[in-house]
């Protein structure tokens, strides 16, 4: 598998291959399409992340969609010892951290290893059945600056020592002038973002992180990639989810896609919908590496969720800037199904119902 992607690959990886219209809503579908790093056809099914390692400016887009309340959320983060970035990132004040460490999404991280004076820490993670976001410190020599070109040579997970049933993507999270400040040149942070392909399967497991070499990509500058340090970290730790999702059967029409929503489910970090959806087949042009095209087959995505409703009467948007996946459950039945990883944490208990957003019409849809 190749660990590391020049400007132009990265460019090639976001365009990914396919040219294929969509029936979606707005705001989500273009979040999606900001980070999308490509499409692996399962069957039916349309996952959206591939396992891709090195995973650099395409995170700066997702970190720069949020709108972070610093102030509020870092004081409760020493609090109740989160780590700040996390808390900043999915904008968690300081009462939903404490229910979230109570409820077991949020889970306070303790593995380290050094090699050649840096040390990497995983720090904190969020999880659900399906989602999980994972943030590591990387704490280099005090006289060594990194910056938005750090990156490791490879980055690896596995599960009880297997390569695991999940798609994921993983990088340095950058601020609006690079890597995220944390008050030393030396100091910056590598997330990793993680789709389950089944429900529950990390559950239990030992995750395992594997780190190699840490090394700069000057490509701007033609002086190409440089490896700074040599080293391989490696960490685990047992993944224990929390079961926190709300799951609604529903009933609601959408016409503009021809579709009816079935089911929603919700958890802070995620939302599940669940369609009973014709199979339009709809073709498509698939780019090789070589330059030449083939025609393939795909199917448009049914109305994505645009707001939660809140109890008082009010709406939040759904954000959804982590990874997801699209696409019918089987072979044969026209179940279809949509998985947003959400990077605004969600009050689950709070939200009453969601809403579609149908042509000229708002469907709301009750999920208590």
């Amino acid at each position: 598998m190749q660990s590391n992607y020049s400007d132009r690959e990265i460019k090639r990886i976001l365009n990914n291959d396919i040219e294929m219209p969509y029936c979606v809503n707005a705001s989500v579908s273009e979040a999606l399409n900001k980070i999308n790093t490509g499409y692996e056809k399962k069957g039916d099914n349309m996952i959206r992340f591939r396992k891709i390692n090195s995973f650099k400016r395409k995170i700066a887009v997702a970190a720069a969609v949020c709108v972070l309340c610093i102030g509020a959320t870092a004081g409760a983060a020493a609090l109740l010892k989160w780590n700040a970035k996390v808390a900043d990132k999915f904008q968690v004040d300081e009462p939903m951290q404490e229910e979230l460490v109570e409820n077991g999404v949020a889970t306070i991280l303790d593995a380290s290893d050094t090699s050649n004076g840096v040390t990497i820490s995983a720090e904190q993670s969020l999880a659900d059945d399906k989602f999980m976001y994972i943030l590591f410190k990387v704490t280099a020599p005090e006289d060594m600056l990194l910056t938005e070109d750090t990156f490791f040579q490879s980055f690896s997970l596995l599960a009880d020592g297997k390569d695991p049933n999940i798609s994921y993507f993983s990088g340095l999270i950058q601020g609006e002038n690079g890597i995220m400040e944390d008050g030393t040149d030396n100091v910056t942070y590598w997330e990793v973002w993680i789709l389950q392909n089944e429900l529950g399967y990390l559950n239990g497991k030992t995750l395992e992180a594997s780190f190699t070499d840490l090394g700069f990509d000057d490509s701007i500058n033609k002086t190409g990639v440089k490896t700074a340090i040599e080293g391989n970290w490696k960490m685990s730790w047992v993944i224990n989810e929390a079961d926190v999702v709300e799951n609604t059967d529903v009933n609601a029409r959408l016409e503009s896609c021809n579709a009816a929503v079935t089911n929603v489910s919700i958890s802070p970090i995620s939302i599940r919908v669940r369609y009973d959806y014709e199979r339009n087949a709809i073709e498509g042009i698939a780019y090789s590496d070589d330059g030449t095209t083939s025609t393939t087959t795909y199917y448009e995505d049914p109305i994505m969720p645009t707001y939660f409703v809140l109890a008082d009467g009010s709406r939040t948007e759904i954000q959804a800037m982590g990874p997801g996946s699209t696409g019918y459950i089987d072979e044969e039945t026209t179940s279809y199904e949509i998985n947003l990883g959400l990077t605004k944490i969600a009050d689950v208990k709070n939200i009453v119902a969601v809403v579609f957003i149908d042509g000229d019409n708002e469907i709301e849809v009750p999920v208590k």
